[in-house]
């Protein structure tokens, strides 16, 4: 089974799941098949629990990072590794872009971050032009795959707002 499971997405949480579920299977096993050889050989009984808390300790410290993902994941939290502020101030610097602002960045998925910006054109800017602008920086620098845009007026975004 894991080796089944190795060749799939290693970046998909339920299979790393499954994944950690097999291991942890194939530990407990081969945890007690040398705790029933190593009471055999030497009497000492106290081997089975020791080594049954050394593959819990292993399987739970191996979930851990799954677990944490999965929890920023539920929070929706900000992508691991992104500054908002640092994004929303490269993204004034986007042709025919003036002032961005109120940006919003969360983790959708495991492979997937969502963000909400508001942005001002330049004068003279197409507006219609800077979601589709804004969408592609966001996607190249940030891995952020799906954006909604806003294009306010100039004066309609207040300076330093979040």
């Amino acid at each position: 089974g894991a080796l089944i499971l190795r060749r799939g997405d290693q970046g998909d949480s339920n299979l790393r799941g499954a994944m950690l579920h097999v291991l942890g299977d194939l530990l407990g096993s081969v945890g007690a098949i040398g705790a029933a050889i190593g009471i055999m050989l030497t009497g000492w009984s106290l081997l089975d629990p020791i080594l049954s808390v050394l593959v819990a300790v292993l399987v739970v410290r191996s979930a851990w990072g799954l677990v944490s993902e999965s929890i920023r994941v539920l929070l929706q939290a900000v992508p691991r590794g992104l500054d908002a502020r640092a994004a929303e101030a490269d993204l004034a610097t986007l042709p025919g872009i003036s002032e961005a602002g109120h940006f919003h960045a969360w983790t959708l998925t495991d492979e997937s971050s969502v963000a909400t910006v508001h942005v001002v054109p330049e004068a003279g800017a197409d507006p219609l032009a800077l979601p589709a602008l804004v969408a592609a920086r966001l996607r190249e620098r940030y891995a952020i795959d799906h954006v909604t845009t806003q294009v306010d007026p100039p004066g309609g975004l207040v300076a330093g707002s979040h």
